[in-house]
């Protein structure tokens, strides 16, 4: 996994942020939804693609999702690397209960929230669920918590958005998922969070996004070096 890949020579600072969402878990089993579901046979096979790729990284930080599919991800790719901790701010969001239900009716669920007006859509599933502006404060409320933890802060002066780190080197890695891949990359981006997360960034499963640091200033700002790479999954088992 090396930088080399990507981008140009730039200065760089001291965080460097690895984002990979999950290996392939199908939503539909035996003709009924499953909520948390495992890896399917494909998602494995992305999975041992993500190993080859990951080989030899050495990382500071690992963490992952709670939920099943992400768990299984970090254990079957990421099995040699640090022990990862759980951080629940991470999941993706909690739909309604869709469980043992005909995959119709969460279909079309999903498809009524994408009609809805922008500041209607931030309501969608909010009844019976996890409402998307729920889900992107509680994304976004752990992330600052947690890079605080690293002692890095964003700058609150209402200028672009630029942090304050301690200078030590780090890299990290996180397993997680569309929508809260999507809202982690937002907020250190500086973009306003919006009720399309999911759509904001096309992220493949177990594809590599990564974030350098770059000084402006005694600060740093994020930088994207690759957004959902890919390249090491095989075209037939590449998926979204």
């Amino acid at each position: 996994m090396s930088s080399s890949h990507f981008g140009y020579d730039v200065p760089r600072g001291p965080l460097v942020v690895n984002l990979v969402r999950h290996g392939n878990a199908p939503w539909v089993r035996d003709g009924v939804t499953v909520d948390d579901p495992e890896l399917g046979q494909r998602g494995v096979d992305q999975c041992a693609a993500l190993a080859a790729e990951l080989s030899g990284a050495k990382f500071d930080l690992v963490v992952t999702s709670p939920v099943k599919r992400a768990r299984e991800t970090v254990a079957l790719a990421c099995g040699g690397l640090e022990t990862p901790a759980v951080e629940d701010w991470l999941a993706e969001m909690r739909y309604p209960v869709w469980q043992g239900q005909p995959p119709e009716l969460a279909a079309r669920a999903l498809a009524d929230a994408r009609t809805l007006p922008a500041e209607e859509r931030w309501n969608a599933f909010e009844e019976s669920g996890e409402g998307i502006r729920s889900f992107t404060d509680r994304v976004r409320s752990g992330l600052r918590r947690f890079l605080g933890g690293i002692d890095v802060r964003p700058v609150t002066d209402g200028g672009p958005a630029l942090w304050e780190m301690d200078g030590v080197e780090r890299q990290i890695l996180m397993v997680a998922h569309a929508g809260s891949i999507s809202t982690v990359l937002s907020m250190l981006l500086g973009f306003e969070p919006t009720p399309w997360e999911w759509e904001r960034f096309q992220i493949a499963h177990c594809s590599i996004t990564r974030l350098i640091t770059i000084p402006v200033g005694t600060r740093y700002a994020f930088s994207v070096e690759c957004l959902g790479y890919m390249e090491y999954i095989p075209e037939h088992l590449r998926s979204w």
